[in-house]
C-alpha cells in the first residue's frame, strides 16, 4: 500500500510539472499575440513607436482616441509585411497608453458603420482615429508610400507612414493650438497642398487677393501663381499684407513657374523682395539630377539654410519639375537667401530648338527666402515649381517634398502639434550576434539544456527506482 502510494505521488508530480509547462506554454503564446514582454529586435526597431510620439502618448496625452481599421485584424496582418508591421505599431499606442484604444471593424460584419462615420467612404485598410466626438480618416492608399514597377504599373510600398500619420491625427484631434493657413491664386495649383496641411492639423481657408489687406490675419499665406498675371491691386494688397501695417511678422509661400505670357506684375513684387524672373524653363543636363532622364523634372541640393535643415537630413531628394529661373539679389532692409539650388550643370532654355550650348547656365535657385530684417520679420518663400507642390509628387514615397512644405509650414508658424517622423522601411535582416555570445548561446543549447534535462530524468529515475 505504502509502494502505491509512493507510485501515485510520483506520478501526480509528473502530471502537475507537465500541467505547469502547459500553462507557461500558453501564458507566452498569449503574451506574444498581445506584445507583452515582447522584444523588437528587428533593425531600427520596426516595430516600435519613436521615442516622440512615446513622450506624447505617456506626458501630453490627457483625452481617450480610438483607432479604428476598417478590416479583420487577422485579415489585415496577413495582407503583407507591411500591413503586419503596421497592426504591431497600432497595437503599440494601446500598450503604451491606456487612454488608446484600438479597434478592429469588419466591412462586410459591421451594419452601423454608417452610423458612426456618416460623411466617410471607407474602404478595407482605412484607419479612422477619433477623439472628443471629431475624427480623422487615413486611406490605405496614403499611408503607405508606393512605386510603380514595371510596364504593367504594378503598385509596391516603398515605406509606411502609418506612425506618421496616426501620430499627427491624435495631435490635431485633440490640440487646443490653431494655426490658420489661407490660400490664394489658381486653386488647380495650390489645391494638393491646401489637402495636405488641413490633414495636418492646420485650419486652412480660401482668400481672394482682392479681398486681401493688411488687416487681413492668418498665421500664413499660401499664393499659388497662375498662367495669367496678377493685377496691380492684387500685388499691392500682397504687399500690404507683408507690410503689416509696420508690424511685418506675416508669412507667405509663392508657388510659381514658367509663363507662356509676361507676367510684369508679379516680377515688380518679387523684385521688390530681391528675386528676378527670367523667361524660360530651367533644364538640366546632368543626369544624375534627373527624374527617369527628364532633363525639365530636376532634383535640387540643400542649401546652406537653417530652414530647409531638417529636410535636407533626408535620404529621399526634393524636385522641382518645370521651374522658372530666377536670379537673387540682395536688397536694402531684406535678407534674401537661397534654400534649394539646382547644379551647376542646369541652364536656361527659352525653347525647344535650345540645346543649351550657348544658354546660361546655372547654378538657379530653386527655393529662395527673403525675410525683413528684425525681431517679428516678414517672409516670402518663393517656390521656382508649382508642380513641387502637385498631388503625384507630395503623395509620391520617392520625395521629400511634402515634408519640405510641411516643415516650412512649421518654421514659419511655430507650429507646436507637429512631429518630424521618418516613413518605415519594413526589412528584414539576420540579428547580427558576435562570437562570445554565439558560444554561449550554442553552449546553453547544445550541453547545459540537454544535461538539464538528462540530470532531471536520473532522478525521476533513482526515485522511482526506490519504489
Amino acid at each position: 500500500m505504502k509502494q502505491r502510494s509512493k507510485r501515485l505521488g510520483g506520478a501526480a508530480v509528473t502530471v502537475l510539472l507537465a500541467a505547469v509547462l502547459i500553462f507557461l506554454n500558453c501564458i507566452f503564446a498569449l503574451s506574444a499575440d498581445n506584445g507583452l514582454g515582447r522584444a523588437d529586435l528587428s533593425q531600427g526597431r520596426q516595430f516600435t513607436l519613436s521615442q516622440q510620439t512615446l513622450d506624447y502618448l505617456k506626458e501630453d496625452l490627457h483625452q481617450s482616441v480610438v483607432i479604428y481599421v476598417m478590416d479583420d485584424r487577422q485579415t489585415y496582418r496577413d495582407s503583407g509585411n507591411y500591413f503586419y508591421q503596421a497592426d504591431a505599431l497600432l497595437q503599440e499606442y494601446a500598450r503604451q497608453s491606456s487612454l488608446v484604444s484600438v479597434q478592429y471593424l469588419d466591412l462586410s460584419e459591421t451594419p452601423d458603420l454608417a452610423a458612426l462615420f456618416p460623411d466617410l467612404s471607407l474602404s478595407v485598410g482605412d484607419i479612422v482615429v477619433q477623439a472628443g466626438g471629431e475624427y480623422r480618416h487615413l486611406p490605405a492608399t496614403l499611408y503607405f508610400n508606393t512605386y510603380t514597377v514595371g510596364y504593367g504599373g504594378q503598385q509596391m510600398v516603398l515605406s509606411s507612414r502609418v506612425e506618421e500619420m496616426v501620430t499627427t491625427a491624435i495631435l490635431d484631434l485633440v490640440s487646443e493650438e490653431t494655426v490658420t493657413a489661407a490660400f490664394a491664386g489658381d486653386e488647380s495649383l495650390y489645391g494638393p497642398l491646401y489637402d495636405l496641411m488641413d490633414q495636418n492639423g492646420y485650419q486652412v481657408s480660401e482668400v481672394q487677393l482682392d479681398a486681401l489687406s493688411g488687416d487681413y490675419s492668418c498665421r500664413i499665406l499660401i499664393l499659388a501663381a497662375g498662367e495669367e498675371d496678377f493685377s496691380a491691386a492684387e500685388m499691392e494688397n500682397l504687399a500690404d499684407f507683408l507690410y503689416n501695417n509696420g508690424s511685418y511678422g506675416r508669412q507667405v509661400i509663392l508657388l510659381d513657374g514658367p509663363h507662356s505670357a509676361e507676367t510684369p506684375n508679379l516680377d515688380a513684387f518679387l523684385n521688390q523682395w530681391g528675386v528676378y524672373p527670367q523667361a524660360g524653363i530651367v533644364t538640366e543636363r546632368n543626369s544624375m539630377m534627373m527624374v527617369n532622364e527628364n532633363p525639365y523634372y530636376i532634383v535640387a541640393d540643400s542649401a546652406d539654410s537653417a530652414l530647409a535643415a531638417s529636410t535636407a537630413a533626408r535620404s529621399e531628394p526634393v524636385v522641382f519639375p518645370l521651374a522658372r529661373p530666377v536670379t537673387v539679389k540682395s536688397a536694402e532692409g531684406l535678407t534674401v537667401e537661397t534654400m534649394y539650388a539646382f547644379t551647376a550643370d542646369s541652364y536656361l532654355s527659352t525653347g525647344a530648338e535650345d540645346t543649351g550650348a550657348d544658354a546660361q547656365d546655372g547654378p538657379f535657385p530653386a527655393l529662395v527666402a527673403s525675410s525683413t530684417q528684425g525681431e517679428n520679420p516678414s517672409r516670402l518663400i518663393y517656390c521656382t515649381s508649382s508642380v513641387a507642390a502637385s498631388q503625384s509628387i507630395l503623395d509620391s514615397g520617392s520625395f521629400a517634398n511634402r515634408y519640405l512644405f510641411l516643415e516650412l509650414g512649421q518654421r514659419l508658424t511655430d507650429k507646436q502639434n507637429y512631429v518630424d517622423l521618418l516613413p518605415r522601411v519594413f526589412e528584414i535582416n539576420p540579428i547580427g550576434i558576435g562570437y562570445v555570445p554565439t558560444v554561449v548561446l550554442g553552449a546553453i543549447l547544445t550541453a547545459v539544456v540537454p544535461l538539464a534535462i538528462l540530470g532531471f530524468g536520473l532522478i525521476v529515475w533513482m526515485g522511482r527506482r526506490r519504489l
